[in-house]
């Protein structure tokens, strides 16, 4: 597959010219990222809190649309909305600690989860593919074991990984990107 094929719909010719901002972009999120992996603690815990932010401008976004009409049946339903929201942000950034290994928890649930139904739907349909579905549920399911194994204490540090992992994967693939867009020919353009 070519990059011309995966990046249809972008404007190569722009992306080209810039390619210097993508790669300085893809340096950045990596440094980030190993930053993240050399203080995961601290990188769970920000993140949370960080959350408790968002969660708590969405309360108070709720509460602004509340009022706008629909009803009051929609007025109540909005205001009960925002309530959770502020609720669940003033939780998440005062007992970061706490939110953390709460949050670590469900996705320890979620992965065993998901980890078995991926496995059992490969099994069943066997199509095209169906040994990496396999593979990805078995990956999901381990993870969650390994949650589990480690909780409470993964709780402290599982996120600030996932993020760090993934702001290097990202990274990279900025730095990758960043290339091959820099190496295209002028007048390239997109396959139909």
């Amino acid at each position: 597959m070519s990059l011309s094929n995966t990046t249809k719909g972008y404007d190569l010719q722009s992306m080209r010219s810039s390619w210097g901002w993508l790669l300085a972009l893809g340096i950045v999120l990596l440094i980030l990222g190993f930053i993240a992996l050399s203080s995961t603690v601290a990188t769970t815990l920000v993140s949370t809190v960080l959350l408790g932010i968002v969660l708590l401008i969405g309360g108070v976004m709720q509460f602004a649309w509340a009022f706008r009409g629909g009803g009051a049946a929609m007025v109540v339903l909005r205001v009960i909305v925002g309530i959770v929201f502020l609720l669940a942000g003033l939780a998440l950034i005062t007992r970061p600690s706490i939110a953390a290994l709460t949050i670590t928890f469900l996705l320890g649930i979620f992965f065993l989860i998901i980890g078995v139904m991926r496995m059992i739907l490969a099994l069943l349909e066997r199509g095209q593919g169906w040994g990496w579905m396999m593979l990805g549920g078995f990956a999901a399911l381990v993870l969650g074991i390994l949650l589990f194994a480690n909780w409470p204490v993964s709780g402290l540090y599982a996120i600030g990984i996932f993020i760090g992992i993934d702001l290097i994967f990202s990274g990279v693939s900025f730095i990758v990107s960043a290339f091959a867009v820099r190496d295209l020919p002028p007048t390239a353009a997109p396959a139909m």
